[in-house]
């Protein structure tokens, strides 16, 4: 099996030749199945560190973090419909991107100064109808109740990126959703690297770090947005996003210079 473009590691066995064992949740066997040898999943820690433009990450950053992440009140509903849990999760998210913030502010010596942090202007946000991409392209129609992430706009090369936030009651509706968003980045800049997404499924209040890249897809493990190991494992990830310092590091070229303007 060939190793993803930018240098992700391939599994030793790929998912899908263990769809078939008994041990596996059926929803897992599905997604293997539909997804087939381009899946590979890997735990939180082997993600951050896949999106890490440097360094391992000292090792109490994420505790650290995570004693920020606690200050904040937590308001999950015990609704069932899924769009209860769209305002929550973008309350959430942007939470643990607060608490990664302000880990960084205060490691000592100072990791990164947040002005040199690429997305140090990255907000959640819940999306209205539609979608555009650069120059005003039409990427098809969208939920209302899509939730993405809205970026920022640095001054000297403006870029606005999005990354999707797609919901679903079960992974392979998650997976369903988050491929057709990573299909809609990918048409606004054909060249970049990889594509990140973060999948949610609201029945269990956990979610996957999606990383599409031209080998397929490599995925975090579910990780538990109220729990406290699924809290630090969440951490880890956004405080090595934080640590990019260009859109290289986010996978966009750097000749890339027309911006990314994208509601998926």
């Amino acid at each position: 099996m060939a190793t993803p473009s930018y240098g992700l590691p391939s599994a030793r066995v790929p998912l899908r030749r263990l769809a078939t064992s008994s041990s596996l949740p059926p929803e897992l066997k599905a997604l293997l199945n539909e997804l087939g040898d381009q899946f590979w999943q890997f735990d939180a820690t082997k993600i951050a560190q896949m999106l890490s433009p440097t360094v391992t990450l000292p090792p109490n950053l994420a505790d650290t973090a995570h004693s920020l992440l606690k200050q904040k009140p937590s308001n999950w509903r015990k609704d069932t419909e899924e769009n209860a849990f769209y305002e929550p999760l973008v309350n959430s998210l942007n939470d643990f991107l607060d608490a990664s913030h302000r880990a960084l502010d205060l490691s000592d010596p100072l990791i990164i100064e947040r002005d040199a942090r690429w997305c140090a202007g990255l907000r959640f946000v819940q999306l209205g109808d539609g979608s555009c991409g650069a120059h005003g392209q039409d990427l098809g129609p969208i939920k209302r109740e899509a939730v993405g992430g809205v970026s920022f706009r640095k001054a000297d090369r403006p870029v606005d990126l999005v990354m999707a936030v797609k919901f679903g009651e079960n992974w392979p509706a998650v997976m369903a959703q988050a491929t057709r968003s990573a299909h809609l980045l990918y048409s606004v800049c054909h060249v970049r690297k990889f594509v990140l997404v973060v999948g949610f499924r609201y029945t269990t209040l956990e979610l996957r770090f999606l990383i599409f890249h031209r080998g397929g897809v490599t995925a975090s493990k579910p990780l538990s947005v109220v729990e406290e190991e699924g809290q630090k494992d969440i951490l880890r990830v956004f405080l090595s996003m934080l640590m990019w310092r260009t859109e290289e590091d986010a996978g966009i070229p750097e000749f890339f210079r027309d911006g990314l303007v994208v509601g998926v």
